[in-house]
């Protein structure tokens, strides 16, 4: 889950936009893909363990905190590469978007990971929706790939 491809997606969609006219600040643009990458990293080192093994012996994080323990234990290197990518917060030490928020751990009723997202720009929590960005986990031994929801570049 190296930084160089998704560093590289990044940079490709912002000069596209850009080029083409985008009437979007490309900053707000390149923060919202890093944002879905950033996201994107940790759901795909979650489902990738969470697969392998048995739920009650790996129990998955249920808050920002313990995401960053988690990867710390289980997927040291993802954990180094957001590091890398000023993704996790030097004072608060969770794991935060593009602008500087703190990821947010969506649980099920019954306390179980559902997802990961993000308030987004505008830094407020509106639960999924409006600039709020959203990566679902997808059900135990789904073929399916993680969903995404909320903010997404759009082309012009």
């Amino acid at each position: 889950m190296g930084r160089a491809m998704p560093n590289l997606a990044c940079g490709a969609v912002v000069v596209l936009l850009v080029l083409t006219g985008c009437p979007r600040d490309s900053r707000d643009v390149y923060r919202e893909v890093e944002t879905h990458s950033r996201i994107w990293d940790c759901i795909v080192a979650i489902r990738i363990l969470r697969d392998a093994r048995d739920d009650k012996v790996l129990p998955l994080p249920t808050s920002n905190a313990e995401l960053v323990r988690w990867l710390s234990r289980h997927q040291p290197a993802v954990l180094k590469s957001l590091q890398e990518g000023n993704a996790v917060d030097s004072v608060s030490g969770g794991i935060v978007d593009a602008w500087g928020n703190p990821l947010i751990v969506l649980k099920t009723e019954d306390g179980k990971l559902r997802g990961i997202g993000s308030a987004g720009q505008n830094g407020t929590w509106e639960v999924g929706g409006n600039d709020d960005i959203v990566i679902m986990l997808p059900p135990r031994g789904s073929e399916s790939r993680p969903t995404s929801s909320g903010a997404t570049p759009s082309p012009p």
